[in-house]
């Protein structure tokens, strides 16, 4: 087995999951092709490839002499043959649908084993645009080219959410392989540390866009401090609602405890979760894209770092979240349930220490990365 890996961005801060898998597919991966300009050759020893790379000089000069206009899709093609030719690898393992469709030309033609990792927005097939809800996010085609390569194609689906999103446009479940995200396990210790201080650092950590609500996660701590709550907010992350959430955070009430970061690293993400007593976001149906939440990794490095969850029943969350548990649920949309519970969790520090307990436990059992690889290899070698 040799194994092309394609993906958008290999080295995102929030994308740990893909660094893992490098290793995972090591023995076997030939090389790394993105759509970026790579910031280095290779990575780990594998060369890393700009598979958007422009046509050389002698083409550009052809085309400019015949007139032929330049086709994103033709060039993409003879990217990935040159790149063939060079590597000889014999199976394609691509991270989201919305990269694949960008390959649909040479998909559609394809001779080698494709793996299609999917991980949510990308099999929301009525997205709509956060800047203009009006509009579709996906091509108008993008359905069709799913269903015209799905007999010929894996389908990795990172959660049963997503998986049942496969099933509603008619992929069977043959195609299907469901392969959950391992978490690196933290110290009952640490974690138990972490919930004495005062006052109590509650944390939203992910991508600001409008299924995690952080918007309203703001809104629920106003309405929680106004009823008594000692506490702070740290909300950290980059996404398009990021400037929304500071105008909220500056004109708040309660300014001066609500902290909004911006981006950062999965190290300031672990420090972040050092320093937290419970971990919170508003978890919905986004009002705007329609999107919800496909898996959630940032909530299982949340209960592997011994934090109690308070979010909305949403999405892929209900797989991995157990109400009661390792977190409690409300109802999305709910202002005063999110606020009620962050009041509740606050006032209880033995209520978060054992949804924190027991958060750690459904880590280290069902999301280590020893499950995860050997579920990744059985995938590949099937």
């Amino acid at each position: 087995m040799k194994i092309a890996l394609i993906s958008p961005n290999y080295m995102a801060a929030s994308e740990t999951w893909i660094w893992r898998q490098i290793e995972y597919m090591k023995p076997w991966l030939k090389v790394i092709a993105t759509f970026q300009t790579p910031q280095q050759n290779n990575y780990v020893g594998i060369p890393i490839k700009h598979l958007d790379k422009l046509p050389g000089l002698k083409e550009r000069i052809k085309r400019k002499i015949t007139k032929e206009p330049y086709n994103r899709q033709i060039n993409l093609q003879n990217n990935l043959l040159t790149l063939n030719k060079s590597t000889g690898f014999d199976t394609l393992y691509i991270h989201f649908l919305t990269t694949a469709y960008q390959l649909k030309d040479y998909l559609k033609r394809c001779d080698k084993r494709v793996f299609i990792h999917c991980h949510g927005y990308d099999v929301t097939w009525d997205l709509k645009q956060l800047a203009y809800p009006y509009l579709p996010a996906h091509p108008s085609d993008y359905v069709d080219f799913v269903l015209s390569i799905k007999d010929r194609v894996t389908f990795i689906a990172n959660s049963q959410a997503t998986a049942r999103q496969l099933n509603k446009i008619g992929i069977d479940n043959q195609h299907i392989k469901t392969l959950l995200f391992g978490i690196k396990e933290c110290s009952l210790s640490k974690a138990q540390a972490t919930n004495e201080k005062t006052p109590l650092s509650i944390l939203f950590l992910g991508r600001l866009v409008d299924c995690k609500g952080p918007h309203k996660t703001i809104f629920a701590f106003e309405a929680a401090s106004s009823k008594g709550l000692n506490a702070e907010l740290t909300i950290a992350g980059d996404g398009p609602l990021l400037t929304t959430v500071r105008l909220l955070a500056n004109n708040s009430p309660y300014k001066e405890r609500i902290k909004v970061l911006g981006p950062v690293s999965y190290e300031q993400g672990n420090i972040l979760r050092s320093k937290a007593s419970i971990f919170t976001t508003h978890n919905m149906t986004g009002e705007l894209t329609g999107q919800e939440e496909a898996y959630g990794v940032a909530f299982l490095e949340a209960m592997a770092a011994g934090l109690p969850i308070v979010t909305g029943k949403s999405g892929g969350l209900t797989e991995t979240i157990i109400d009661g548990e390792t977190g409690l649920f409300f109802e999305p949309g709910n202002i005063d349930q999110h606020a009620a519970l962050l009041l509740d969790l606050a006032n209880n520090p033995e209520k978060r220490s054992r949804l924190g307990r027991n958060g750690i436990k459904h880590i280290q059992k069902n999301f280590n990365f020893q499950i995860e690889q050997a579920k990744f290899n059985d995938i590949l070698k099937a």
